[in-house]
């Protein structure tokens, strides 16, 4: 097991630099040894979207899912694999699976805004803490005071987060 670990760190390792050719080989091993390793499973399942290659995502990040339901990042990734597939719906209950297991987890939080917005439905409301949509708003207001009005996805987020009430 010491091996899987260390492997599985070297494999992050890789896949932190950008190195996916590096790094899906190792992970595929540890699944060779260890075919219920979660992280591994996760792992190659955030790879595999990276690469474009949605199936092989998608069954990585459910296996990865099944193994630890209680983990919230493969249920935002597989949010973000449905969504690239146009299973919206399967994919917002991802989000908010994940919003459940970690309510603080803003990547969820952002793609779950994402796809109710690309969906037409931007007055719903996200689940948002007090303190959460205070930290959006001040972020909104830090963006817009350095001239970055619009950003990309993650400012349209940040606005629709401080203009949102739980």
């Amino acid at each position: 097991m010491i091996r899987v670990q260390e492997s599985l760190k070297q494999a992050k390792k890789y896949h932190r630099a950008g190195q996916l050719q590096l790094a899906e080989p190792i992970y595929r091993w540890i699944l060779q040894v260890h075919s219920t390793h979660a992280d591994a499973h996760y792992l190659l399942g955030a790879l595999c979207e990276a690469s474009a290659r949605l199936e092989e995502a998608e069954a990585h990040l459910r296996q990865a899912v099944r193994l630890r339901p209680q983990y919230a990042q493969p249920h935002n990734h597989l949010g973000m694999v449905l969504v690239k597939q146009g299973k919206r719906n399967d994919a917002i209950a991802s989000f908010q699976q994940a919003l459940r297991l970690d309510p603080d987890l803003i990547e969820a939080l952002n793609n779950l805004g994402m796809t109710f917005r690309d969906q037409g439905h931007l007055a719903r409301r996200l689940p948002v803490s007090a303190e959460w949509s205070n930290y959006a708003l001040m972020i909104s207001r830090l963006t817009k005071s350095l001239g970055m009005s619009y950003c990309g996805r993650a400012s349209w987020s940040m606005r629709s987060l401080a203009s949102s009430t739980p």
